[in-house]
């Protein structure tokens, strides 16, 4: 069994290895990065505060607000601060932001097609139960 385990962890570690390396080569060809495709796509999604933001991406909250600066400063969009309390802000994609988000949107439907193109619904659905017992059992050594 140990063999197989090992086996499977160094898999998944190549897997996750060559996804993250060929996306970034994916996204490179875009006029902007993963993280803010990813950010502009939270944005556009809909009423978030910039701490939810943060929480759903896993960052924190000052790493967002460089990054939402960025964004900004390139044009992509706009923050205007809340009427009833001025320490909030609406976060809002201009036309030139929803513009690179599609364009970043592209990309990454294209990268999953190639990506996941030999897959079965069966294939699908065996992986994903897997990954959810291995999850359940690592959610349960985290309690």
């Amino acid at each position: 069994m140990d063999t197989y385990i090992r086996e499977l962890i160094d898999e998944m570690k190549r897997v996750h290895h060559l996804h993250m390396k060929v996306g970034a080569q994916y996204m490179s060809t875009s006029a902007i990065s993963k993280d803010q495709a990813i950010l502009l796509y939270f944005i556009k999604k809909g009423k978030m505060s910039q701490k939810e933001i943060a929480k759903e991406l896993h960052i924190r909250e000052s790493t967002l607000s460089v990054r939402l600066d960025r964004l900004e400063k390139a044009g992509l969009i706009t923050r205007e601060a809340d009427s009833i309390d001025k320490r909030t802000h609406t976060i809002k994609l201009t036309e030139e932001g929803h513009e690179k988000l599609e364009q970043g949107l592209n990309l990454v439907k294209r990268f999953q097609s190639e990506t996941y193109k030999n897959l079965t619904k069966e294939d699908y659905e065996h992986l994903m139960h897997i990954l959810h017992v291995i999850g359940d059992n690592l959610e349960r050594m985290e309690e």
